[in-house]
C-alpha cells in the first residue's frame, strides 16, 4: 500500500498516473491533509510508501513524519518529502525528523511525473521492506 498525502488534487491526480505508469499504482490510497493520512495510517496495517506533501492544512507535513516517527509501528515506513521547496534548511530539516527521501516538485509536470514514478519504482517494487 501506498498512502499520497497531498491537499492539491491535480497533484494527486498526477501521482496517481505516474504511480500507475510506473507499475506501483494498484494499491494507493489517496489522502488530503495531514490529520487523514495519520488517521489512515494508523488505523491500517503499516503502508509500503507515505509519499507526503509539506504544505497542508490542519497539519503539515513536517507534524505528520515527526508523528509518525514517534510510534514504534510505524517508525520504519519509508517516507518520502514531496516539495516546493528545495532550501536547504528545509531538506536538511526533513531527513534530521526522519524523512526517507526528499524529492523537489519542479513547475513543469511532465518531469514531476517522472520523479515520482521513479520513487514509486524504487520504493514500491526494488526497495525490501520488513
Amino acid at each position: 500500500m501506498i498512502v499520497i498525502v497531498e491537499d492539491d488534487p491535480s497533484d494527486q491526480a498526477l501521482i496517481l498516473r505516474a504511480l500507475q505508469q510506473a507499475g506501483v499504482g494498484g494499491a494507493v490510497v489517496v489522502t488530503s491533509d495531514g490529520v487523514e493520512a495519520l488517521d489512515w495510517i494508523t488505523t491500517h496495517a503499516p503502508p509500503r510508501l507515505v509519499l507526503l506533501d509539506l504544505e497542508m492544512p490542519r497539519l503539515s507535513g513536517k507534524d505528520v513524519l515527526r508523528r509518525l516517527r514517534r510510534l514504534p509501528a510505524l517508525v520504519t515506513v519509508p517516507v518520502v518529502v514531496l516539495s516546493g521547496s528545495a532550501e536547504p534548511h528545509e531538506v536538511a530539516s526533513m531527513y534530521a525528523l526522519g524523512a526517507n527521501g526528499y524529492v523537489m516538485k519542479p513547475w513543469d509536470a511532465p518531469t514531476f511525473a517522472t520523479r515520482v514514478a521513479e520513487v514509486g519504482r524504487y520504493w514500491g517494487r526494488v526497495n525490501e521492506v520488513v
